[in-house]
């Protein structure tokens, strides 16, 4: 097989999981989001009000409900990965499973939907303070009175796309923390890289001038 097929097969791959057709239950969710005015603890003077924070994570929307409550739902294990990006300042956390959750609040005619991803297991990340955070958890929340749920439906967050009005993220080790406001945006599948997209489109023209002279 020609080289530009195979290497466009590799970059397929990613797209074809995180369409909503696709046979696997694994979901990929990217936001982009500003800081707000609260940013508090030790880790707050690395960061500014205003700056851009680019959120990731996948996981596996197959994953049981193991709370038997009614309206909370808590997914043990469902996450494969976490990242938060900060392009302003370079900074960065990685996490993944296990010990990546997530758990989600139906408060459907009460107040407010809301569901955090959470990891305690980190992969990698820039050092914050010369330290190495240990714990990362994500949140997500939107008003639903009056109206429908909104983020939580029968106790599960909801897939890609879906819009929140507010969130905020936590991260940190056991002597240091951050606490970072973030408002509205939106949750949606991940866009392919552009140098990724075009290998693609080559590699499938490729395979049909190979088909071609074939025939």
């Amino acid at each position: 097989m020609p080289v530009a097929p195979v290497r466009a097969l590799v970059c397929l791959v990613p797209i074809l999981l995180a369409s909503p057709s696709a046979l696997a239950t694994t979901l990929h969710v990217e936001v982009q989001v500003t800081a707000g005015p609260v940013i508090i603890g030790s880790y707050a003077p690395l960061f500014s009000t205003g700056e851009t924070i680019r959120i990731r994570y996948s996981y596996d929307d197959a994953v049981a409900d193991g709370n038997p409550l009614a309206g909370q739902g808590s997914f043990a294990d469902a996450v494969s990965w976490l990242r938060v990006d900060f392009p302003g300042s370079g900074l960065f956390l990685e996490f993944g499973a296990p010990g990546s959750s997530i758990l989600a609040n139906d408060n459907s005619g009460s107040f407010t939907d809301t569901f955090s991803v959470s990891s305690t297991n980190r992969v990698d990340s820039s050092l914050f303070n010369g330290d190495t955070p240990t714990t990362l958890t994500v949140t997500f929340g939107d008003t639903v009175v009056p109206g429908p749920p909104v983020l939580v439906v029968n106790d599960r967050p909801a897939p890609p796309p879906f819009s929140f009005l507010s969130g905020n993220l936590a991260f940190g080790s056991a002597l240091n923390n951050v606490f970072i406001d973030f408002g509205a945006g939106t949750g949606a599948l991940p866009v392919p890289e552009p140098a990724c997209s075009a290998l693609a489109a080559l590699g499938l023209a490729a395979g049909g001038m190979a088909r071609r002279r074939r025939g």
